[in-house]
Order: C-alpha cells, then sequence, then structure tokens
C-alpha cells in the first residue's frame, strides 16, 4: 500500500481511537455498549488498475455515525468553613452504579453555605460546566462562578482561562442559556425587596458584563430558568409571591423587562422551575404570604409572548407534606419532585396544554435511600434516575419505568461519599458520545 493510503486511513480514524481507548480504559462503569464501534461494509467488486504488492482496498472512514452513549454525573459539595468540591461520577447504564473518575474530587476554589439549590450547571453544547460559589475564597457575600471545560472523552475538568467569574456582590443562584449564553446569576433572601439580577455574555476566552444588576421586584432569586428556546429567562423562588421575567437577547446576552413582571404565583414561596416540551413553566409551592400554612403543591403556567398565565385547576394537589427541593420534567410526562423526608414524588402529565392534569404515579412517593432528599438528574435515555441526599451525602440511583413513573432502587452510595462534610447542594449528568464511523472499502489505483 502506498503511504500515502495509510496516512488518510490514519487521518480519518484517528478521531475515533481517543474515544474509544477512553471507554474501553472506563468500561468498569462506562458498560454501555461499546461494540461495534467500527462497522465494516460489504466489499465492492474491484475496480481500476491491478493490484500491486498489497495494494487494493483499504478501510475509508466516512462521515455518517451513530453513537455509543456513556454520562458522567457530577456533584457539587458546598461547604461554608471548607472548600467547594465537584465529584465526578462515571456512570454504569445498565445496573446504575457510580464509580468516581480520576482526578476528583476537584476544589472549585471558592466556599459554600448550607443550600440546596441548583449551583452547578452544564453547557452541554460547548462541553462547559459552570460551579457557583457563595463565597471567593478571600472574601465573604461576594460571590463567583468557576468555569470549567469538560473532556468529551474523559469527563475531566479544566478551568477556563476566566475562571472564577466574580458576580460583584451576594448572589445565589445561577442559570445558562440553551446555547450557552448568557449566564444569569441572581440573589433575594426572604427578607430583601427587591431582588436581582445580572447577565454574563460567555466566550471561550472571557465572560462579560452585559446586564444587571437589574431589580427583580418583589421576586427573590433563589432560582433561575431559561425557557426551552431561550427568547426568556425567569428567576424567584425565595418568597414574594411571585416571578420576574426578562427576554434575553441570545446574541448580546442583554435582558430587559417582560411586560407584567414580576408575574404573580399566588403562594409565597416556589421552586422546582422547569419547562416542559410545550413550553409551560412547572413549580412546586410550599405555603402561603401568611398563615395558615399549606401543605406542598404543585402549579403550572402558560408561557405565551413570555408572559405567565396560570392553567385551568391551579393548584394540584401532592398527596405529601413535606418540604420540597429540586424539580425535573422527565420526557415520558412525569414531573419529578424531590421530597426532603418523604424521598421522591413523581406525577403523570395528562390533560390539555392550558388544562393539564398531574396525578401522582403508582407507588409514589419512592423512598431514596438517604437523609434528605435534594438535587436530580436523570440520563439521557430517561430509564435512571439519580437523587443527591443532602445531609448524608450520599447519591441514589433509581430505576424508572418511562411508561408508568414507578420508581425502584438500582444503587445506593454509602454515607458520606461525597464527602465527610459540608453538603451536596446540585448534580447534573453529562450525556457523552462515541462516535461509531462505518468502515467501507475503497480502491486504490
Amino acid at each position: 500500500m502506498r503511504k500515502s493510503g495509510f496516512h488518510t486511513l490514519g487521518l480519518s480514524l484517528l478521531a475515533i481511537f481517543g474515544c474509544l481507548y477512553a471507554a474501553k480504559a472506563y468500561s468498569g462503569y462506562w458498560s454501555a455498549p461499546l461494540a461495534p464501534l467500527l462497522v465494516r461494509t460489504p466489499s465492492a467488486p474491484r475496480t481500476g488498475a491491478p493490484v500491486r504488492g498489497g495494494e487494493g482496498n483499504i478501510p475509508k472512514a466516512n462521515a455518517a455515525m451513530a453513537g455509543t452513549q456513556f454520562g458522567v454525573l457530577y456533584a457539587l459539595n458546598e461547604c461554608q468553613s471548607c472548600p467547594n468540591q465537584i465529584y465526578a461520577y462515571g456512570v454504569n447504564e445498565q445496573t446504575g452504579a457510580l464509580t468516581l473518575l480520576p482526578g476528583f474530587p476537584l476544589t472549585t476554589g471558592g466556599n459554600g453555605q448550607s443550600s440546596v439549590f441548583r449551583r452547578l450547571v452544564i453547557d452541554p453544547t460547548n462541553l462547559r460546566l459552570f460551579a457557583f460559589n457563595k463565597n471567593s475564597a478571600t472574601a465573604t457575600n461576594f460571590s463567583t462562578v468557576s468555569v470549567f471545560s469538560i473532556n468529551p472523552a474523559s469527563g475531566a475538568l479544566t478551568a477556563l482561562p476566566f475562571s472564577p467569574i466574580n458576580l460583584g456582590g451576594e448572589y445565589s443562584c445561577i442559570g445558562i442559556h440553551p446555547t450557552g449564553s448568557p449566564l444569569v446569576a441572581g440573589y433575594g433572601s426572604s427578607s430583601t425587596n427587591p431582588g436581582k439580577v445580572e447577565s454574563f455574555r460567555i466566550t471561550a476566552n472571557n465572560a462579560t458584563l452585559v446586564a444587571g444588576p437589574l431589580d427583580t421586584g418583589s421576586a427573590r432569586p433563589l432560582l433561575i430558568s431559561f425557557s426551552p428556546d431561550g427568547k426568556y429567562v425567569y428567576a424567584g423562588g425565595n418568597g414574594g409571591g411571585s416571578i420576574a421575567g426578562f427576554n434575553v437577547d441570545g446574541s448580546s446576552g442583554a435582558l430587559t423587562f417582560l411586560s407584567g413582571s414580576p408575574f404573580s404565583t399566588a403562594d409565597y414561596y416556589q421552586g422546582g422551575f422547569t419547562f416542559d416540551a410545550l413550553g409551560r413553566l412547572f413549580t412546586w409551592s410550599r405555603h402561603n404570604v401568611g398563615p395558615p400554612t399549606i401543605l406542598p403543591r404543585l402549579r403550572v403556567f402558560t408561557t405565551s409572548g413570555g408572559g405567565l398565565s396560570p392553567v385551568t385547576g391551579n393548584p394540584f394537589s401532592t398527596g405529601l407534606s413535606g418540604y420540597f427541593d429540586d424539580a425535573l420534567l422527565h420526557p415520558g410526562f412525569f414531573y419529578v419532585v424531590a421530597a426532603e423526608t418523604e424521598g421522591v414524588g413523581v406525577f403523570k402529565i395528562g390533560g390539555t396544554t392550558n388544562s393539564p392534569t398531574l396525578d401522582p404515579a403508582p407507588g409514589s412517593p419512592f423512598v431514596s435511600s438517604g437523609m434528605n432528599a435534594s438535587g436530580l438528574a436523570s440520563n439521557g435515555s430517561g430509564n435512571l434516575l439519580f437523587v443527591s441526599n443532602y445531609s448524608s451525602r450520599n447519591i441514589t440511583t433509581l430505576s424508572m419505568n418511562t411508561a408508568t413513573g414507578a420508581l425502584s432502587l438500582l444503587a445506593n452510595q454509602p454515607a458520606n461519599t461525597v464527602g465527610t462534610t459540608g453538603n451536596i447542594s446540585s448534580i447534573a449528568y453529562l450525556q457523552l458520545n462515541c462516535p461509531t464511523i462505518t468502515i467501507s472499502p475503497v480502491t486504490l489505483p
């Protein structure tokens, strides 16, 4: 074979060998089906000049490929008197087992607090991870965001040149646009009026403040959530009985107030902000502005033009009595909530866009096998649900029946696996792909 033939083949296959090597090396916990990563198509009849010196058909990589899936679960341990740490686990997609990846835990460079908020967010488009630090390494009440690039073959993190982002004061939550920019930070204590948000334009080399701080009125940000199309961003959750909404300029990152913002939610505390494919905002509510205390319940809002409008049927009963923390929208049309003392509540979404139903799945709530279920994440195919347990510092893996919403225990880490001090505030799953490249013969002269 000519040297040029070897050279072409080598260049064609080089891109996949790194991923193949990493997947094989970590196959103890990334046990998604790895073979065949290379598929050879049947040979076509040979044409052209006669074969000379062994030359003839050689494999040629083409661009048509499908992916072999495997995933990484990241967890943020926040500590008031010690550094925040990020843990990363390879996910066995069959058994649900989690194995700590090499190089972890990794310190963020800042400190945290006792919290159960979404403070670890992933930009899957640009493979970046953002970790919120309530306090910088040198100052209290001065928040930062540590930003890392994610190695798609190993899950390893590398700090970006502009990390950490100094937020310019005390903040409590972050959210990332579906395209990876802007990053929005928010703050609002239960006794502070108004709250505030600010927006940063993110590139590979810079984080630039482009909007804020902007007042959020009666809404006190504890959560930041973007609409699926990225046109709007919402902030609230820490009292005030309202949610602030903003238009988002996706190119510049600038924010402008939505007409009618802040929007009343009727209940004082909200959480679990998450959107479904129809653009509806799902939330849970904890209690009213004043007595009497109410049991946790669910509220749903449509978002036509960005404005929040309550659906028919609000509020929806949960049948639960404990405190709620995180929530997610499962692609099988389930709203899933982490109930600290009761485990995981699963609610099937039905009905119509403006008049939905939310009914508990059979067996809900499901025990999480830890102390204080707080954070939630699901894998790419939706058959695994991960629950972080705030106080016992461990993660439970549950198998999810995507038709009924029923959960069953697959794996449970021992207590104090995710640190011996601090608390798990957030978890986030990233699906990675090894390319499957089809090998087809080509004839060389």
